[in-house]
C-alpha cells in the first residue's frame, strides 16, 4: 500500500513540475522520468494513453488542483490512471 501510494504521489509531483505550459511530450518525460529515478518501470504508451484523454487547458486546470489540498475528482483519475502505467522495478 505505501509504495501504490508513493507512485501516485510522485506522479502527482511529477505533473505538477510541468508549470504553466503545457507540453505533452515534456510531461509525459518528466511523469516517467520522476517514477523511473524513483524505481518504477513505466509504460510510456500508457502515459501518453492517460494524457491524451485530457486537453491542454484540462491539464492545466488538474496540475493547479494538484497543488491544493483538495484535487477534484478528475485530477485523481489522472493520478490513478498514470499509476496503472508504473510498476515497482525488480
Amino acid at each position: 500500500m505505501i509504495k501504490k501510494l508513493m507512485a501516485v504521489a510522485i506522479a502527482g509531483a511529477a505533473l505538477m513540475a510541468c508549470s504553466d505550459k503545457v507540453d505533452r511530450d515534456g510531461t509525459r518525460d518528466n511523469i516517467v522520468k520522476t517514477l523511473e529515478d524513483n524505481g518504477f518501470e513505466v509504460d510510456k504508451d500508457c502515459v501518453d494513453d492517460a494524457l491524451d484523454q485530457y486537453s491542454d487547458d484540462e491539464l492545466k486546470d488538474i496540475d493547479e488542483e494538484l497543488k491544493g489540498d483538495d484535487p477534484s475528482a478528475e485530477a485523481t483519475a489522472l493520478i490513478e490512471q498514470l499509476f496503472e502505467c508504473a510498476t515497482l522495478g525488480s
